[in-house]
């Protein structure tokens, strides 16, 4: 049998593109089957509210709308919220569930909570659905780790693509936020199935796409528009940081409350209902009164009344671990705030284009919410089409992920992966050790050789000590690295010094480096030890493989069958060459990386 799985995986190396077209073309079918569902359970909701008072029917129509996407969370707990982080920690090597289960509960869950009014996106359940999809498609195709990998990536991607009609801004996003990395196959991965998604939507659907009316801008900023889109990143940014902590703190206020979760959600949906029942019927359509928004042509005094109750709409339907994203909602409140500074600049300087204003708003929130400013960037513009966008937009989300780190560091989906538990480390630690670095796994018990020792004598060394490496110092300081193995007939091994055949520049972490960073290198550069230098590039001790795994990952799941997918990513040679479960992690069978880099 597993002769048989070898060959397949072989085999599998023609078919990686077909493989990301199905992912692409499955995701946006999805996306346009959710979009259809969230707009039909919308406009029926609209229409009840034209034949009974909106104060019954939005209310009602929340409530139920709301149980029945908490009972999609007891059919699969890992759908609840926008998905996007199980998706990330998935991609991490984490071992949660990402398959046909977890794609069909988060499509109905995600389709009723939203069409039952719970303002949130629909961006987070399509790109959950997607690498839904692509989990399943490569459990029943044997693919080696790194290709199943990178073909959920490409599933998130197209997922993200097709919300926004936005292929560039979803293969942006999953290697600025998920993969936090830039592989040429990944990308290449992406793009296929971001393409085959917006194929499917273009001809099927109907793409989500803002006009930007040019006469209002020509593109050229004068010294009010560059001082006023300053001011509007450095707001950006502080209602960021604030909409962070808000999340937070309605999560926490939910999780407090012990009811089923159903519950939870049904009792988002009321109150959610009620709200928007006592706003002016023009807010009654989400979608429409985002696009006056976008447009600019909502009238002035309805902006403050959308930006706070937006606000407060979203802290409760993603408080209360309702299925759905946080993208559109964050463009709409930045637009609003866009909007309030437009009309400012107008007010003062009698100059200003609100629709201007509007659009980069959009952009410059959601950066300083997700601290990911080309993905902000691209996706505005995606949505605009129009060039003359870019440069502001540039200047406001750069400003704006700054400011918004100055007051609360993080960015949203890495706060929201902590808060989910999905950080590396172990579960069952205290939330004390959450920043687990090379300071905590190192061990300061090592082998070394002295610059100018012999070869033979090294040799003598690594076969004693049962390694294929040793560190070469020099006065304490590390200066290379000797990689045992066959050497040349013609070397004189008890004459030719170790600095002649070690690996340099060696590549060294520094004591305060991150887990996620040691498993990135573990794994990119097949090592099973890495050294560990201070400042002055004395070596301070030597962090193995196996330390690492075992802090951050739970001991009690190695050997099931995705831990046994972790193992072999980072910690085996034979990675691409087999998906058999690992029963333990074996030292690599080689130390010495392509290009070392110090």
């Amino acid at each position: 049998m597993k002769g048989v799985t070898q060959k397949l995986i072989r085999m599998y190396g023609y078919f990686p593109v077909i493989e990301a077209c199905v992912i692409g073309t499955a995701s946006g079918a999805c996306a346009l089957l959710l979009g259809a569902g969230i707009n039909w359970l919308g406009s029926l909701r609209l229409l009840l509210c034209q034949s009974y008072p909106a104060m019954l029917v939005l209310p009602l129509f929340g409530l139920v709308g709301g149980m029945i996407a908490g009972c999609m969370l007891l059919i699969s707990p890992d759908t609840s919220g926008s998905g996007i982080p199980q998706v990330r920690a998935v991609l991490n090597r984490m071992n949660l569930p990402l398959d046909l289960r977890v794609a069909i509960a988060k499509l109905i869950g995600g389709t009723v909570a939203l069409g039952s009014g719970l303002f949130m996106g629909r961006e987070g359940p399509t790109v959950q659905v997607g690498a839904a999809i692509a989990g399943q498609l490569t459990r029943w195709i044997p693919t080696t780790v790194e290709s199943r990998r990178y073909l959920i990536a490409s599933g998130a991607a197209a997922g993200l693509a097709a919300a926004f009609s936005a292929p560039i801004a979803g293969v942006v996003f999953v290697i600025e936020e998920l993969l936090k990395e830039f592989k040429p196959a990944a990308v290449a991965l992406c793009i296929v199935s971001c393409f085959s998604a917006c194929l499917v939507e273009q001809h099927f659907g109907t793409p989500h796409k803002i006009v930007f009316r040019s006469e209002t801008f020509q593109g050229v900023l004068n010294a009010p528009d560059i001082l006023f889109l300053v001011v509007l990143a450095i707001i950006c940014g502080f209602f960021g940081a604030l909409f962070n902590r808000g999340i937070l703190l309605l999560l926490r206020l939910f999780r407090s409350v012990k009811v089923p979760k159903p519950f939870k959600v049904g009792f988002a949906g009321l109150l959610t209902g009620a709200i928007v029942a006592m706003l002016p019927s023009t807010l009654h359509d989400y979608a429409g009164a985002r696009a006056m928004i976008n447009a600019g042509t909502l009238e002035g005094d309805l902006v403050p009344i959308v930006f706070s109750s937006f606000s407060v709409l979203t802290f409760l339907g993603y408080g209360s671990g309702a299925p759905g994203g946080l993208f559109a909602p964050t463009l709409s409140i930045g637009s609003s705030i866009g909007y309030m500074v437009g009309e400012a600049e107008r007010f003062w300087m009698h100059t200003g284009a609100l629709h201007l204003f509007s659009l980069v708003g959009m952009g410059a929130f959601f950066a300083g919410v997700s601290r990911a400013p080309l993905t902000a960037i691209v996706i505005v513009f995606e949505m605009v089409s129009d060039f003359a966008l870019v440069p502001p937009l540039m200047i406001a989300c750069v400003i704006s992920s700054f400011v918004g780190d100055c007051f609360y560091k993080g960015g949203l989906y890495d706060l929201l992966m902590v808060w989910n538990g999905l950080h590396l480390r172990n579960p069952d630690q205290p939330a004390e050790a959450v920043g687990v670095c090379a300071r905590d796994l190192m061990t300061a018990k090592f082998d070394v050789v002295e610059s100018g020792m012999t070869q033979k004598t090294a040799l003598e060394l690594l076969e004693k000590t049962k390694t294929l490496s040793v560190s070469v110092v020099k006065n304490g300081k590390l200066i290379g690295v000797f990689v045992g193995g066959d050497r040349p007939a013609s070397t004189d091994l008890e004459t030719v010094a170790v600095d002649s055949a070690m690996v340099t520049p060696p590549l060294a972490v520094a004591p305060h480096d991150s887990a996620e960073d040691l498993l990135f290198l573990f794994s990119r550069y097949k090592f099973n030890w890495l050294p560990v230098t201070d400042d002055s590039n004395n070596l301070i001790g030597v962090v193995w493989q196996n330390d690492l795994i075992n802090s951050v990952f739970p001991t009690k799941n190695v050997g099931d069958e995705n831990d046994g997918e972790l193992v072999e990513s980072v910690g085996s040679p034979e990675s691409s060459e087999s998906v058999e479960p690992a029963e333990s992690v074996e030292p690599l069978e080689s130390v010495e990386p392509s290009s070392p880099s110090a």
